[in-house]
């Protein structure tokens, strides 16, 4: 796991903008489980085409003919809600999000997931877009289910120049705020580039009859994640006594 930042180039007046977004990167390290997803996407892509409504692109240039383009339609969680290995992504997302909002000391907020399958083709790739930029907006995120030789690249809200380029690997997972634009590189291989997207939103900022949405957190994961904060503050304390 790292943490990682687009930062703004030094500001000449003081009018410039300025810009320090972390981009906190994990790996889901269950290949396994990485290549039964992966599998269950393949095999259910045409399913998602014909069951879900075209909803729009998203800023991505992707058409009807893509799944990318069911997003908000269904959700991956609920989907394969029978699929241990679809769980188990779910869980190390959670972990990484409470991760993530420990290195920002932010609080652990109530919120819903919103997750959808990516396909992409040869010769296609992704136009730079937003996952969302409201006042309400949180975290958005992207986890690859193989090895593929194209790239994501996040950057700015105002250009394009501010920028970091990552390579799109398996089972990694990148979570960012929301507002920050990415694109993909075009995919060049004959096999299919298929990934996870998803945003974490907070609970009542949104309409769940437009996007289907489940908890990020049940109560197993929240004993779970109390417990361990219980234990890494009484460690904290009896090494502050013992320097005492």
């Amino acid at each position: 796991m790292s943490l990682i930042r687009i930062k703004s180039f030094h500001p000449q007046t003081e009018f410039s903008p300025s810009w320090n977004i972390p981009i906190w990167l994990t790996q889901w390290s269950e290949p396994e489980k990485v290549d039964i997803v992966r599998k269950t996407v393949e095999d259910d892509e045409e399913n998602i085409l014909k069951e879900f409504e075209y909803a729009n692109s998203g800023g991505t240039g992707l058409g009807p003919d893509d799944v990318t383009t069911r997003f908000g339609r269904y959700n991956v969680f609920d989907r394969y809600k029978d699929v241990p290995e679809a769980i188990g992504l779910l869980k190390f997302l959670q972990y990484s999000y409470l991760q993530y909002v420990t290195t920002q000391q932010v609080e652990l907020k109530e919120l819903k997931i919103v997750c959808w399958a990516n396909v992409i083709k040869q010769g296609q790739k992704m136009e730079s877009h937003a996952h969302g930029s409201q006042p309400d907006s949180y975290l958005s995120g992207n986890v690859h289910l193989d090895d593929y030789q194209s790239k994501t690249t996040y950057h700015s809200p105002y250009d394009v120049l501010s920028k970091i380029s990552l390579p799109n690997q398996k089972g990694g997972n990148t979570l960012f705020p929301s507002y920050c634009p990415h694109f993909t590189d075009e995919h060049t291989e004959a096999k299919k580039r298929v990934s996870i997207a998803y945003d974490l939103r907070l609970k009542g900022t949104f309409d769940e009859n437009e996007f289907k949405a489940v908890d990020l957190m049940n109560q197993e994961i929240r004993d779970e994640i109390n417990k361990k904060r219980a234990e890494e503050l009484a460690k904290q304390k009896k090494e502050v006594d013992t320097k005492a």
